[in-house]
Parts: structure tokens; sequence; C-alpha cells
């Protein structure tokens, strides 16, 4: 079919991967059908109030240009706002922690004179990997994943920075922990002076929304069960089968073993290896009223407990509707009996830095939002980096393509481009064009 004419995609899962996905399938001019398991009210609660708080921390970094592009094509570039973390506060005593848009490490309090010449070192490492970092393509740093943040950092940086700016952006706004996650996973989001270099996205329940409606054929409620081995059918659970030209699995990692059959034994291997996370954030309302800008508090492990940040967000200015809510971040694998118990868990550590959330937990309006986050262990890379070349040969055969934020990385920006490469790849499959690695 000449330049996909007349073609007939599916997609299955509605996440931020799935609906990039679709956007540029149906910004392409491709008939596009998409399947979400979930009923609205169901889905809504899954993803966060649109019109509400945030379901959670939403940190991409300074270049995300799969993300803008999908907030320009939903109309939303006042509505949803990348906001540069700059500055954060540390600790009981709010000690601030400069983080420069440029990526450079600022005033971080408690470095040695040992730890600071580490710092300095640092940057001559991120010139040597940055040739290497490719979002668009992670795998091709496979080579580099040999090793955990926690261990990258006690060879190269010491403790210090790992307590007080690795350990806490990864924990608090990524979801992971230093000791199990790649350190390819960290250097993605660092600037050339090894500090963060990263924006907060706040409005992304907007976006979602606003994808959603826009889409042409959605079909809610719609369970895949099972995708035809040649790509072109996916069956729900109803028994009825949804023909099309090919399908784009925008599904975590355990699912896609569940719904198609036949996978090499290096497939299986990839996927099974794919591992996820709880995530837990408590929403509260209200927040400091002259709050401009998010405010971030990091939370080092000595003192909060199972907390491992605290981020105010302000009403946006733009929508009378959305009001101010605070966010209280459990830190990963944070265990409690319940939702209510780990909330009130939260609420008493963070009482500890302000004596404001002593009475939030009588809160009614308090929710606990839990989500799964995928682990980027040491080796993860590695293993996308041998099993990609396998999809790209099989694809002409199989017609199936896979999105989802454990082929990037474990935020927003890693969906959304997950999302478009998979477009990308099945137009140029229905166009004739071969697939390349």
């Amino acid at each position: 079919m000449k330049n996909g004419a007349g073609a007939h995609v599916l997609v299955v899962g509605t996440g931020l991967a799935g609906l990039a996905a679709a956007r540029r399938f149906e910004s392409m001019g491709l008939e596009t059908t998409v399947l979400e398991s979930a009923v609205p009210d169901d889905r809504q609660a899954r993803m966060g109030d649109p019109a509400g708080a945030e379901p959670a921390i939403a940190t991409v970094p300074l270049r995300a240009p799969a993300l803008e592009w999908l907030i320009g094509e939903a109309g939303l570039r006042e509505r949803v706002r990348l906001v540069p973390l700059n500055e954060v506060r540390l600790g009981r005593h709010w000690r601030r922690v400069r983080l420069p848009t440029t990526g450079r490490l600022g005033s971080v309090p408690g470095l040695t004179p040992l730890e600071a010449l580490g710092a300095r070192r640092l940057r001559r490492l991120l010139a040597w990997f940055r040739p290497r970092l490719n979002p668009d393509e992670p795998e091709r740093v496979s080579g580099l994943d040999d090793r955990s943040v926690s261990e990258f950092c006690a060879l190269y940086l010491g403790r210090t920075l790992l307590d007080r700016v690795y350990g806490p952006l990864l924990e608090a706004h990524i979801g992971l922990e230093p000791e199990e996650t790649s350190r390819v996973t960290l250097l993605f989001l660092l600037g050339q002076g090894g500090g963060p270099a990263v924006r907060l996205a706040v409005g992304l329940g907007a976006l979602v929304d606003r994808l959603t409606k826009d889409l042409s054929d959605l079909r809610v409620g719609q369970r895949a069960v099972g995708v035809r081995p040649d790509g072109t059918a996916v069956e729900v659970a109803s028994g009825e089968i949804v023909e099309g030209d090919a399908v784009v699995l925008a599904v975590p990692a355990p699912e896609v073993r569940q719904l198609l059959q036949g996978l090499s034994p290096l497939e299986e291997v990839f996927f099974d290896s794919c591992r996820y996370v709880p995530r837990h954030v408590v929403v509260l309302p209200g927040t400091d009223e002259s709050l401009e800008e998010p405010s971030v508090h990091w939370v080092p492990r000595s003192e909060g407990g199972p907390l491992a940040a605290i981020l105010r967000i302000p009403a946006d200015p733009n929508e009378p509707e959305v009001e101010a809510h605070t966010l209280l971040v459990a830190r990963p694998n944070a265990k409690a009996p319940s939702p209510t118990e780990l909330a009130r868990a939260l609420c008493s550590a963070a009482s500890a830095f302000d004596p404001w959330f002593s009475r939030a937990d009588a809160n009614p309006l308090l929710r606990t939002i839990s989500q799964f986050a995928p682990r980027f262990d040491v080796g993860h890379y590695q293993g996308l980096a041998r099993v990609r070349p396998q999809w790209h040969r099989q694809l002409a055969k199989r017609r199936v393509a896979f999105c989802g934020e454990y082929l990037v990385a474990p935020h927003a920006e890693g969906a959304a481009a997950s999302g478009v490469r998979a477009a990308h790849e099945i137009i140029d499959l229905l166009r004739g064009s071969p697939a390349t690695g």
C-alpha cells in the first residue's frame, strides 16, 4: 500500500505511550483504533483527575522533544507547564540546593574537598559519555551499562552527592532506588556539569484527557486477550476480533507476554527481566498561597522514614478549577497495611518539616494514588540492545511494534518517545520502507 494509504492500525493501551503512537498515526492520515481495557470511571481513577491534582510527580529531561510535540499537537502549550527544577530544599533544616538549568552542580552543602574534586571530575566523565547518550535510541549505550548508580557514585563521587542529589532525584521523581538502578538512567537526566537537568511537567493529566478525547476510534472496556501472530487482528475478552494491518502494544512488559504468542527465547528473557516497582503518592488539597512555581523538598533517607519528597503545586492561573495541592511521595517499595496507614505515615514524617501536615491526615479529601514504575536495573539497556535487532527483523512478518517507558526511560518523555518510535516503525513498514535498527 503506497504511503500507507488506507491502512488500519490497532493500538492496545491508552497510556501516554499508546496515545503518542495513536496521535502520530492519525497525524499521518492512518485509520487508528485504540483499545482500552478499563471503563471510563476506572481509567480516570487510574490516570488521575485532569481537572485536579497530578497522579504523580512528572519529571522529564530538559530535552523532551516527543512530549513537547504532543503538547503542541493537543494545543495545550498554555495549560501544560514544563518548569525547570532550579532549586530544591533539602532535609530538616530546609537547606537550599541550587540546580541551575544548565545542569551544573550548584551549592550542595556538606561536600568534602575530595568530593568536590570528584564533582569536577564528573564533568570530564560526562563529556566522554555524552556522545553515546542518545535518548531516541537508548540501547546504543549498552556498553556503558555496567554498574548501579550507588556503585557509580561510590567509585567516582563519594556519598554526599548520592545522598543529597542523585539518590533523591531517582527516588522522589522517578520512583527508583539508586542501589538497583542502572547508572545510564541517571546519566540521561544530568547536564554537562553533572547536575540534574530536568523539568517538572505540571498538567499532564489534562494532556492525557485531551489526547484521549481527540481519538477518532477509542473503544473502552475492550480488554485485549490475544494478538494474531501476523499482527493483523486483536481478540478482545468479549470474543470479538478487531481486524487491522498492524498492531502497537502499548502495555507493560508482562502483558506483552500474555498477548503475543510465539515469542523467541531472547524476547521471553527480555520481557521477563522487565520488572516494576510500586509507587505511592499522597495528594493533599492546599499549599502555600504565595507560591508561583512548584516547590520541591527532598528528604534524605536518614530523616524521612517512608517519605522521599514533598512537592507543592500552586494553583494554575490558566485553569481556575485546578486548585493548589501538595504531593507526599513515598520511597520506593514503602510498605503499609493499607493506603490509609501509608498516608498517615507520610503525613507524620512530613510534620517534622512543617506542622501543617500534623493535621493533614484528618483531611477527608486526602487520597493516595498508587502506580507501578518500570525498573531500570543494571543490564536493562544491554538486554534491550540484544533484542532490538530481532524485533526489526521480524517486523515485516509479525507486524507488531512495542512501546512503553520500559523501552526508553521511566518518565513521561520516555513514554512519548517510545510511542512515536513505534509509530514510525509501523508507518515505514506499511509504506514498504525497510525497518532500520
